[in-house]
């Protein structure tokens, strides 16, 4: 059965995450006693050996490799899979950033064919995880994301030289389908911005692609956490300071956000599980809540006050002022497609996600206390054993 509110917020996991040593060969040199020790347990369904005899996280010594396994969802997809036993290859344009020693890594391009493939015969994994792609909500040009559409395409063709491929975990966006009403055709595309254009493209590409593995489509949600790539130069930087914004409307703007050692959690889970079908489309993150919630708490935790509220209907006009004003030429930290995100429903369908997943996930308050932590002691880029 999936777990109840009680275990989903167990506060044992993280701390196993930061803890566990890592052997030299990327895997755990705690495996699944980790898993143990932390209380870290499946209470699912069963999954692609993903559970022992005990109930407990059962993937020691699977061969998965991330691309992608640098950037911020990707560290914790790498240490969680180490921590649990498995034999971890990151396949990145940028080394292992943190101070702990890291998966055996590749530092290569996602669209060198040559390269992934070479890795992939190499390391022979049975499970491949997807994240390498440039992201962004402000580029406009179609080439600006070729990690995405010709990316996965490479990849997609590279996984195939494995001697044993099961599974292609696809890391798309909730981007694919644009912010509004929650969808009940996951496969309505609908894409939000160039970057939700070329991950919808990537989704359907795998669709079609005739292959020897089987295919799982994730779409993170609003992820967030310490080592956030932009956070810490945008929304917490206007939240310490006062500068933000939070529009009163006559109801709540409801959005989801999920927490990053959380997602990984869920994209692990769907690697592994059993219970998902070739092409099934998952979603990532955690319940969805006022928007308002998220921020007060995150501004409380930088500078002891909830967030500043200032009138919808004024802050769609300086949008327009600040949409005018970049044009020109001039920066402005709001715009028309700012000011829209901040005031939309993002609800997402979270049940399918929420029903399979077994880890046990960070509460929110334990969260956002480790995530304004670290913004306060200068928000390291690097990982923070």
């Amino acid at each position: 059965m999936p777990l109840g509110d009680a275990e989903r917020l167990s506060p044992t996991w993280p701390s196993f995450l930061r803890d566990a040593p890592v052997d030299r060969d990327g895997s755990s040199a705690r495996g699944l006693a980790g898993c143990q020790a932390a209380g870290v347990v499946f209470e699912g369904g069963k999954g692609m050996n993903a559970l022992d005899g005990n109930g407990t996280l059962g993937i020691e010594g699977a061969r998965v490799l991330v691309t992608g396994g640098s950037g911020f969802i990707g560290r914790a997809v790498c240490r969680l899979l180490m921590s649990a036993g498995a034999q971890v290859l990151n396949y990145d344009l940028n080394p292992w950033p943190g101070a702990d020693s890291g998966p055996r890594s590749v530092v290569g391009d996602i669209e060198d064919a040559d390269a992934l493939s070479k890795a992939c015969k190499s390391f022979d994994p049975s499970v491949f995880i997807h994240l390498a792609a440039f992201a962004s909500v402000t580029a406009t040009s179609r080439s600006d994301f070729s990690t995405i559409w010709n990316g996965t395409q490479v990849a997609a063709r590279a996984f195939a030289s494995a001697s044993g491929p099961e599974r292609f975990v696809n890391i798309s966006t909730q981007l694919v389908i644009r912010p509004g009403p929650q969808p009940t055709d996951l496969r309505a595309y609908d894409p939000y911005t160039p970057y939700g254009e070329a991950k919808a493209e990537a989704e359907r590409f795998l669709q079609n692609f005739s292959r020897p593995y089987a295919t799982a489509h994730v779409r993170p949600t609003n992820i967030w956490g310490p080592h956030h790539p932009s956070y810490a130069n945008s929304i917490m930087r206007y939240l310490e300071k006062g500068w933000y914004l939070h529009p009163v409307a006559r109801k709540p703007t409801v959005r989801t956000y999920g927490y990053v050692d959380n997602c990984a959690g869920q994209i692990i889970s769907i690697a592994f599980s059993e219970a998902v079908s070739d092409g099934d489309i998952f979603y990532s993150g955690d319940e969805a809540i006022d928007s308002a919630k998220f921020l007060d708490a995150m501004s409380v935790g930088l500078r002891g006050k909830p967030v500043r509220r200032f009138p919808l209907g004024l802050l769609r006009r300086a949008g327009e002022a600040g949409t005018f004003l970049q044009r020109l030429g001039f920066p402005f930290p709001l715009d028309r497609e700012r000011v829209m995100r901040m005031s939309t429903d993002y609800a997402l369908p979270l049940g399918a996600t929420h029903g399979l997943t077994a880890l046990q996930s960070v509460p929110f308050e334990v969260g956002m206390e480790r995530t304004t932590r670290w913004f306060k002691e200068g928000a390291a880029p690097d990982w923070i054993a």
